[in-house]
């Protein structure tokens, strides 16, 4: 393997830097949860991209924006999961409904801007 090749298979997943920072940031109660968020945003852009790809657009739907679509989920997904993890800091006594009610709106307003950015 070239070094350029194992930068792209490192660049490819980046994001999944986001777990380990989850297990050593946030709360014990809420360990699970934070590596569960983490690991469905992973999957739902890498989802979001393949649908964008699938459908003939690698660009995005209207061509907008001259970014990859991996680098807008990238920035997309890493602003969400560093307010995520912010907020899972600043409150370390919120019960389990609470937290996971927290987590399931997060990550769909995640979802939502992703596909948002990617669209564009």
């Amino acid at each position: 393997m070239s070094l350029n090749a194992l930068g792209n298979e490192i660049f490819d997943n980046i994001d999944l830097v986001w777990i380990p920072i989850a297990i050593f940031t946030v709360h014990e109660g809420q360990r699970l949860k934070a590596v569960i968020f983490c690991a469905a945003c992973y999957l739902f852009l890498r989802l979001q991209i393949e649908t964008m790809h699938a459908f003939g657009f690698p660009n995005g739907m209207f061509g907008l924006v001259k970014m990859d679509l991996y680098m807008r989920g990238l920035l997309v997904y890493g602003f969400m999961t560093s307010v995520f993890l912010l907020l899972s800091i600043w409150s370390p006594e919120t019960k389990g409904v609470i937290f996971m009610a927290a987590c399931i709106s997060l990550f769909f307003t995640s979802v939502l801007v992703s596909t948002v950015a990617l669209v564009l």
